[in-house]
């Protein structure tokens, strides 16, 4: 017994004619055993299914799904046998027919993954004037956070932010990648995600990048609005000085932190001063973004007791309110913290020639000067510091501000445990333990 059923099947392969007609073949002896039973109770009770002894009609339901579901095993069945014997009838081979339905498939994973191996961090991109406007109508009173916002003469001064809590210690590591000596660390929001943030002392002011700030619910403080530009690099974008509730250094916690938001759709840009701050795959750890999301300033350092960059052992520490008291074997000088358009900054010689260095957690390079007369210089000192034959490099070509003072970069602060005491107003330079 055949029973004809009429399908539409779209996803035959190419080279394979698709049937209308698939008959249901006898290699299914329980359907056709069915079937007859079906017949069979029919003809010897004299009614069809679904009508009642006395001729009336029954609305079934249960029997009428049942029988949907019946329908739609068939015709799954049918289809696979019309397309086995479509294949036999036109001699194609089974391993031709996967491979057409697999290639593609696989063409495509193989395209996103290229796609994915190959992405590079977003290009910075003016932020739409909506959006700027609707970050700035989110703006709160400063009091509203015990904020103080006064006039100076150098602009808007704020008190009361980057709150700690007292005896508190943070202990972190770099994240920076293993051959590095950037100053990279891991901090953390309200949330446990973890963000890179990257310890510049060149910088006066702390930075953070528009989507992060968006995430870690930055809130800009009016009246009155206050934006800047970055001074210690080039960069025309202004920033808009805004509140984070909470940022975690491991277990201290700092409330009500400052930092100004780029007001640019993508990346800190020339804030990250073009220094790869990815780290090495070979770490256990979860790869740190290729790019940090937020710049620790010299507000940041200010706020606490004392702050210690431990370049050979790649560490930095944090102290909410306890001095810090360097071991006398290790201490190579003493110097008194010093400030310059609010960044640390020190008395010195380069080749016997007075001047005022800034100092550079940051920078790539030993030496940097807006005019240098050499590519060398014989002999920088700064206290009891000592520096023979220091490379120079010029200020515009790291794209840095600030040019009536010289740097001193990482190059030349790798080699020791530096600490900026602000309780003593003092800065150690220390030989690693």
């Amino acid at each position: 017994m055949f029973v004809p059923i009429r399908l539409d099947v779209p996803s035959f392969p190419p080279g394979i004619p698709q049937p209308e007609i698939v008959r249901i073949a006898p290699a299914y002896p329980d359907l056709r055993k069915r079937l007859l039973r079906r017949d069979t109770v029919a003809e010897a009770t004299g009614r069809r299914q679904g009508e009642r002894p006395d001729g009336s009609s029954t609305d079934n339901r249960e029997d009428t799904a049942k029988h949907s579901l019946r329908l739609s095993t068939l015709l799954h069945r049918s289809a696979t046998s019309g397309i086995v014997r479509a294949m036999i009838r036109n001699r194609v081979s089974p391993h031709r027919w996967i491979l057409n339905a697999v290639a593609p498939c696989v063409m495509l994973v193989l395209v996103f993954a290229s796609a994915c191996a190959t992405r590079k961090p977003a290009e910075p991109k003016p932020l739409p004037p909506e959006q700027a406007q609707a970050f700035f109508r989110g703006a709160r009173d400063p009091r509203q956070f015990w904020l103080t916002v006064y006039e100076s003469d150098a602009g808007p001064v704020v008190t009361g932010g980057n709150r700690l809590h007292a005896e508190r210690f943070a202990h972190m590591p770099f994240v920076s990648s293993r051959s590095s000596t950037l100053p990279l660390l891991e901090i953390r929001g309200r949330h446990p995600t973890e963000y890179a943030a990257l310890l510049d002392t060149s910088s006066r002011g702390s930075w953070v990048d528009f989507d992060t700030a968006r995430a870690v619910r930055a809130t800009p403080i009016a009246p009155p609005l206050i934006t800047k530009h970055a001074e210690h690099v080039a960069d025309p974008n202004i920033g808009c000085l805004s509140v984070i509730s909470t940022i975690r250094l491991e277990n201290l916690r700092v409330e009500s932190a400052l930092f100004y938001v780029r007001m640019v759709d993508g990346p800190l840009g020339p804030l990250l001063r073009n220094v790869p701050t990815d780290r090495k795959k070979e770490r256990k750890r979860a790869p740190a973004p290729l790019e940090a999301s937020f710049v620790l300033g010299c507000d940041w350092i200010k706020s606490f007791a004392f702050v210690q960059i431990d370049y050979p052992n790649r560490s930095v520490a944090f102290s909410s309110t306890r001095s810090y008291t360097p071991s006398e074997d290790h201490v190579i000088a003493v110097l008194p913290l010093r400030e310059k358009n609010g960044i640390f900054a020190f008395r010195g010689t380069i080749d016997t020639e007075p001047v005022i260095f800034l100092l550079d957690s940051v920078g790539d390079y030993e030496l940097a000067m807006a005019r240098p007369a050499d590519t060398r210089a014989r002999r920088v000192t700064v206290g009891d510091l000592v520096f023979r034959n220091t490379d120079v490099v010029p200020l515009d070509e790291h794209h840095l501000g600030l040019p009536d003072h010289p740097r001193i970069g990482r190059k030349l602060l790798e080699h020791y445990r530096v600490t900026f005491d602000r309780s003593q107003r003092l800065v150690f330079f220390e030989r690693p333990k």
